[in-house]
């Protein structure tokens, strides 16, 4: 195992590679705290029509977004992954 000095990384370099994760789950919060009125089963077909012209475009530009930080972090431990595999293989 690395002694604690030897796993140094910088957090702002970090933020800037994965992408500001906080204010999209924010952004997800707000989306729902927003529309709970979809949050029921039942509504109808009026409801319906409203949900896919006023959140559902929405809905999907942070669904994207959160794949794309998801994406990025896989690719940011992806090397560590590969280091600890080798590690074990020793």
């Amino acid at each position: 195992m690395l002694p604690r000095a030897d796993l140094k990384w910088d957090q702002d370099s970090l933020s800037e590679i994965i992408g500001d994760y906080d204010a999209t789950l924010n952004e997800c919060m707000r989306l729902l705290d927003d529309n709970q009125s979809y949050a029921a089963a039942t509504g109808g077909p009026v409801k319906n029509i409203g949900w896919h012209v006023m959140v559902e475009p929405s809905v999907a530009k942070l669904r994207s977004r959160i794949l794309l930080h998801n994406t990025k972090i896989q690719h940011v431990l992806r090397p560590f992954e590969m280091y600890f595999f080798f590690l074990q293989a020793k």
